[in-house]
């Protein structure tokens, strides 16, 4: 008998491949999909090597771009589409000048074309808030009438302000002095008493025994950045502790305290001292054991469990008691 072959003959497959929507230059690189049917070839001076259509291979102009579908039988249809690359529209930034952590806010000016939004931290509708000190990156980016868009970047740095790190308010007897120290690399100073250093000594002059002394501190930096600080120091009559025997040079710190305290003193002979502190209203809320001291002498008690107000330390020693008033807060 004669050989029987059959031959199946195939119609090639049609393929549509849609028009693509203008492209920008700068869109990240991306699959056509705007085929059919799927799983195809793309070619094309366009086309990457993931088979995405990436513009910054080509630039701006009209590319080609082929699709080749094959079907099962080895048949196969390529269909050209032209794809528009487009150009981003042209934008600047002028300079910003370096501004003061903190300071106003600022109306942002200087892109180009007109129309843009500003962006970047600090910013809101086009205003710029140094609250951050550091370089801030500043955007502006304008979008044409194609929806392609471009943005400009300038640096605006913030300037720091000087750091004011001197001891808040304190308590002092009439005798002792504190050192404020405002000291800024580089920085110039004005205090409240006509000083021009980064430290000032702080005593009792002109408030007598009992008195308060608002000292402030205007910190100009080398950018010129300027920030204040304040310190109330007050002072008591301490001329008590002398009637203890024995005893100078006696002092409670902090004061006012937030729960730790410390008792330096020096006792000249061998002495038994006893402390006790009592509330507003006379109610004892401390005692420490007897104290046996000779010499320097430092202890430190916690009072954090006491609520915040006045209270009176009292220090008892050879026959007498010395009371210094504390504040805790």
């Amino acid at each position: 008998p004669a050989a029987v072959a059959t031959l199946t003959i195939s119609n090639f497959p049609a393929v549509v491949f849609e028009p693509v929507a203008p492209v920008c230059i700068n869109t990240t690189p991306f699959i056509i999909t705007a085929v059919t049917p799927q799983g195809g070839v793309f070619t094309g001076n366009a086309i990457n090597t993931n088979g995405e259509f990436d513009a910054s291979l080509v630039g701006v102009g009209d590319q080609i771009v082929s699709y080749t579908y094959e079907n099962e039988f080895g048949c196969a249809t390529t269909v050209d589409q032209t794809v528009t690359v487009k150009d981003i529209p042209e934008v600047s930034m002028a300079a910003l000048s370096p501004v003061c952590q903190e300071s106003a806010p600022i109306t942002l000016t200087g892109g180009l074309p007109e129309g843009g939004v500003y962006s970047g931290e600090g910013v809101e509708n086009g205003i710029f808030t140094p609250n951050v000190a550091g370089d801030i990156a500043i955007g502006y980016t304008v979008s044409d009438e194609t929806g392609c868009t471009n943005t400009a970047i300038q640096n605006i740095t913030v300037n720091a302000l000087p750091v004011v790190s001197f001891v808040a308010d304190t308590t002092l007897c009439h005798n002792e002095s504190v050192v404020l120290d405002a000291t800024n690399e580089g920085a110039v100073y004005l205090w409240s008493t006509g000083a021009t250093s980064p430290l000032v000594e702080i005593d009792s002059t002109g408030v007598g025994l009992h008195g308060v002394r608002n000292i402030t501190v205007e910190i100009t930096s080398a950018q010129g950045c300027v920030k204040s600080g304040a310190s109330v120091i007050t002072f008591e009559d301490c001329t008590g502790v002398n009637e203890i025997t024995g005893i100078s040079n006696l002092r409670l710190f902090p004061n006012p305290t937030q729960g730790m305290v410390t008792l330096e003193l020096t006792a000249r002979n061998k002495t038994d001292l006893r402390i006790t502190i009592v509330n507003a209203q006379g109610n004892r809320v401390f005692e420490s054991s007897r104290l046996d001291v000779n010499g320097q002498f430092s202890t430190r008690f916690n009072l954090s469990n006491l609520a915040d107000g006045v209270y009176f330390v009292m220090i008892e020693g050879n026959g007498k008691t010395v009371t210094q008033k504390m504040v805790v807060k």
